[in-house]
């Protein structure tokens, strides 16, 4: 069974921030996307080849001109995209939380249909949240996918609310330690009484928290350690957020490409399409944030498997360091 635990730390709390990624410049991004040199184009989701290029089709093993602009995608990782390869991976990061969800609510509507014991209802609740996990996934890579768009067309707009950064980072890692449990997620919590207010398209922030913990149920090992702290001084302040996992890591090389679109690490067994860091960044950046990888562990230390990735967003000045009692459960190390 998944657990989270909880510490609590001092305010102020410093660490390395070596592998910053810059914010990067409005406008198209880098075409230095993949995490190995190529020459296809990043312009966007429905970017076509240069003019005169051959695509060839890696499923049909035809060659097609560049004329037809629907027949070829940025590369994603080493390997180019077709549309159909595109599609594929679509839909398999779609199919497989649908699959899962399918299979929990069969199991679970057999259950409830043979048995009427109390001592079930302890198992059936487990599975609802690995349910509500999935569902969650889901609509975060639907999510993902509508904001690449959006930022590929220049229609990426934000919607600014007053939110509690907390209250929704304890939401979802108890989401996440409940819907995995091979994986040990451990919270340290901020100081008492530390206010993190802030104001920023809500579901945009949430989007990105999803993102950084979800790779980390995805690749992170058996434990995830994830941070929220203070950065910054009274009338700028900061929240940081780090979430450290034990995993696979990322190559020193392709540190400072893994933001860009359609890229992932090359050493993920099963990649995602490459999206989901990229349109992190710039919900960060537009939020006037900053967001940085780091390999895990300091000093000799860090030789160690795993990745730190962090990001910092600011906060509402007015709002001093008071805030309400967290709720229980995660506060107390329980979820």
């Amino acid at each position: 069974m998944a657990r989270a635990t909880a510490t609590r730390q001092t305010a102020g709390q410093s660490e390395a921030t070596m592998d910053t990624i810059p914010a990067g410049r409005r406008g198209a991004p880098s075409d230095k996307h993949t995490t190995t040199p190529s020459s296809a184009p990043s312009v966007g989701i429905d970017a076509a080849p240069p003019a005169g290029r051959k695509v060839s089709n890696k499923r049909s093993g035809r060659t097609s001109s560049a004329k037809a602009p629907e027949t070829t995608l940025p590369t994603a990782g080493t390997r180019s995209l077709s549309v159909e390869d595109f599609l594929d991976l679509t839909a398999h990061e779609l199919r497989a939380p649908l699959t899962i969800l399918k299979g929990q609510a069969q199991l679970l509507q057999m259950r409830i249909r043979r048995s009427d014991a109390e001592s079930d209802r302890t198992r059936d609740i487990a599975d609802l949240d690995k349910m509500l996990f999935q569902i969650e996934r889901l609509n975060h890579q639907v999510s993902v996918l509508l904001d690449a768009t959006h930022l590929s067309q220049r229609r990426f707009t934000l919607a600014p609310l007053r939110f509690d950064l907390e209250q929704i980072l304890q939401r979802l890692v108890a989401l996440c330690a409940a819907g995995s449990p091979s994986l040990v997620i451990e919270y340290e919590a901020p100081a008492q009484g530390e206010s993190f207010i802030g104001k920023g398209d809500r579901q945009r922030i949430e989007t990105a928290l999803c993102e950084l913990l979800f790779n980390a149920v995805r690749y992170g090992g058996v434990r995830c350690t994830v941070r929220l702290s203070h950065e910054g001084d009274v009338s700028h302040p900061q929240a940081r957020l780090e979430v450290e996992d034990t995993g696979i890591g990322i190559p020193a090389r392709e540190r400072s490409m893994i933001f860009q679109q359609w890229t992932h690490g090359s050493n993920a067994e099963h990649p995602g399409l490459g999206l989901g860091l990229y349109v992190t960044r710039e919900i960060v950046r537009r939020h006037h944030g900053r967001i940085g990888v780091r390999p895990r562990g300091k000093g000799s230390q860090r030789s160690q498997p795993g990745t730190v990735f962090w990001l910092t967003l600011p906060l509402a000045p007015d709002e001093g360091r008071a805030r309400e009692p967290a709720p229980s459960g995660i506060a107390a190390g329980k979820v």
